[in-house]
């Protein structure tokens, strides 16, 4: 059965339409070739002949190399912008990588937005209102904790408690690795 319209154009090895093709064998009406430019106009951009051709593609439709012009008559090249549009997505994947990396250093392994001592002025603080409140000494000037104290549970340190002339002394331990603590009784 024969194809009803008319016999295929000629192609290249690349799959091309060869232009050395006599025009009475392209199709009229090549359903795989735009017409005409996408902006409008008749689509005729001149350039050189190929040897032993007129350089004009059936129909009358002639093709520029030169100067960025479209390979075939009928297509057109046209910067994609992929590379801008590509651009915004990288980096902010670029950036909620690295804020998972820092929140996974941070609370996770090795923890650096734990604290690992116990905050001195939080403790003095601390125990300056216990012993004040919970063991009933009135007149407290000043408490003074050691810095730089391990949030680690069973350890041990002693704070000065400043009761008009008189200094006391008080043991605070650490309960848990939350960094709870407890006061023991001025003695």
């Amino acid at each position: 059965m024969s194809d009803p319209r008319g016999t295929p154009p000629h192609r290249s090895p690349e799959g091309w339409p060869d232009p050395a093709t006599p025009s009475g064998s392209q199709w009229e009406g090549d359903p795989y070739r735009a017409y005409g430019p996408p902006g409008g106009g008749d689509g005729r951009e001149t350039a050189g002949t190929a040897p032993g051709t007129s350089g004009a593609w059936p129909g009358g439709e002639s093709w520029d190399c030169s100067a960025g012009g479209a390979a075939l008559p009928g297509t057109y090249a046209a910067s994609s912008g992929r590379g801008r549009k590509l651009r915004p997505w990288f980096f902010a994947a670029f950036t909620v990588l690295v804020a998972l990396v820092v929140a996974f250093l941070g609370f996770v392994a090795p923890g650096w937005f734990y604290r690992s001592v116990l905050d001195a002025g939080s403790v003095q603080a601390g125990v300056r209102q216990i012993v004040r409140d919970s063991y009933g000494m009135e007149g407290v000037e000043s408490v003074s904790c050691p810095s730089g104290q391990p949030v680690r549970p069973g350890h041990s340190f002693t704070c000065e408690v400043s009761t008009g002339g008189d200094d006391e002394r008080v043991r605070v331990v650490v309960q848990d690795e939350e960094g709870t603590y407890a006061v023991e009784r001025p003695g």
